[in-house]
């Protein structure tokens, strides 16, 4: 892995770290988020879509952020992405966050195995519940 490709996962991480600290101090508004096992590639293999549910307070929006890294060849693929806020119901909602590649440029995913850090934020409760997940790549 390279120096860069390591800064902007070391990058990505602390950013993702920092706004699930500062949200804890909330009362808890996301009663459960699931992640499927399995996402799907599109656009030239650019870009996976993740895809889970989540049951969060009504009153409150949430808002899914997602980090997918696959190793495949010698090199380490990372992107990111985020859904639009979407009112809360307080029954199983469906999401979907479309991850696009950023590091390394011009760089696509495979299918296969990767990872997924997915977060889920509420506002104006502030919080928020993170995962870390097995996916497999598909088409």
């Amino acid at each position: 892995m390279t120096t860069k490709s390591k800064s902007l996962l070391l990058a990505l991480s602390l950013g993702f770290g920092a706004l699930v600290l500062t949200s804890r101090a909330a009362m808890a508004q996301v009663e459960f988020i699931g992640v499927n096992s399995k996402a799907t590639l599109t656009d030239n293999n650019t870009v996976a879509i993740v895809t889970g549910s989540i049951v969060c307070g009504p009153g409150d929006t949430f808002e899914i952020n997602s980090v997918v890294q696959q190793n495949h060849a010698q090199t380490n693929v990372a992107g990111s992405g985020f859904s639009e806020p979407v009112d809360c119901t307080g029954s199983p909602q469906p999401f979907a966050v479309q991850v696009q590649v950023v590091s390394p440029p011009n760089a696509t995913f495979q299918k296969g195995p990767a990872s997924a850090i997915v977060s889920a934020f509420t506002s104006p409760s502030g919080d928020s519940q993170t995962l870390t997940v097995k996916l497999l790549l598909s088409q």
